[in-house]
C-alpha cells in the first residue's frame, strides 16, 4: 500500500508521509514508529493492569513491531525491481491534496 496514494489505515498514511516529509526511509520509520507504539501499549498496560501484567501486548506483537517495516521493505524492493507502478485510474487528486492543483497547472 505504500506505493499507493489510498491508503486502507490512518497509521499507515502517517507513516508514508512523515518520512517522505523529512526524507527518511520509509521501512526504518514504521519499525520505529511501530516500535513506539507497542511501547506505549506496554506501558498503558502496565498503567492499567499493573507492573508485569502485560494484557493486549505479547509476544507476537513484539515481534511483528521489530519485523513487520524489515519484511515490508523486502517484498517492496522485489515489486520495485519486477514491476513498474503508475496511476492506472486519474484519480489521485481525490486522495492527494496537492496533486490536484499540480495537475491543474500541467
Amino acid at each position: 500500500m505504500f506505493h499507493t496514494y489510498i491508503s486502507p489505515e490512518v497509521y499507515e498514511l502517517f507513516v508514508k508521509e512523515v518520512s517522505a516529509h523529512f526524507g527518511v526511509d520509509i521501512n526504518r520509520f514504521k519499525t520505529g514508529y511501530d516500535c513506539a507504539s507497542c511501547l506505549l501499549g506496554v506501558a498503558m498496560s502496565f498503567l492499567a493492569f499493573g507492573p508485569w501484567h502485560f494484557v493486549g501486548v505479547k509476544w507476537g506483537t513484539i515481534l511483528c513491531a521489530l519485523l513487520n517495516g524489515w519484511i515490508i521493505g523486502q517484498f517492496s524492493a522485489f515489486y520495485e525491481k519486477h514491476w513498474t507502478f503508475y496511476d492506472r485510474f486519474p484519480l489521485r487528486k481525490y486522495f492527494v491534496p496537492d496533486a490536484a492543483q499540480s495537475s491543474a497547472q500541467r
